[in-house]
């Protein structure tokens, strides 16, 4: 059974990506932003999902953790200063960009939500804003 949600780690994809965090540290956060697809292929859900929660960690680590973070995820967040992330900062809002843009699985499933379409894509602009 697979899990999809309104926040950023209440979906499969992020809670996998979480392991990888875990292990590997920024090092993940920027692999995850250099996607092998072409900019005009259609961006799948689950790698906009991870997308995502790249950019919630890096907003803990710039800003101080959002509410609902999980616990493991503050851990991460708590291990940087927001000097040794900002290399990755201008990346995460192209990323964002891809994901709420044309071409984008995770966003064209949202936006077939209705009502919760308008919650995530504030939400995700608000991290967008943060970076």
């Amino acid at each position: 059974m697979s899990a999809w949600d309104m926040k950023p780690f209440e979906n499969d994809s992020a809670c996998d990506w979480v392991y990888d965090l875990q292990k590997s540290g920024l090092k993940i956060i920027e692999d995850t932003f250099t996607w092998e697809k072409e900019d005009d292929e259609y961006l799948d859900s689950s790698f906009g999902s991870e997308i995502i929660a790249a950019a919630e960690v890096l907003y803990g680590i710039k800003n101080g953790p959002r509410e609902g973070v999980p616990d493991e995820v503050l851990a991460e967040i708590r291990k940087y200063e927001p000097n040794q992330a900002e290399y990755l900062y201008n990346k995460c809002v192209k990323a964002i960009d891809r994901v709420i843009g044309e071409d984008s699985e995770l966003f064209d499933l949202w936006e077939e939500t209705g009502e919760n379409f308008e919650v995530w894509l504030n939400d995700v602009k608000e991290l967008k804003e943060g970076l």
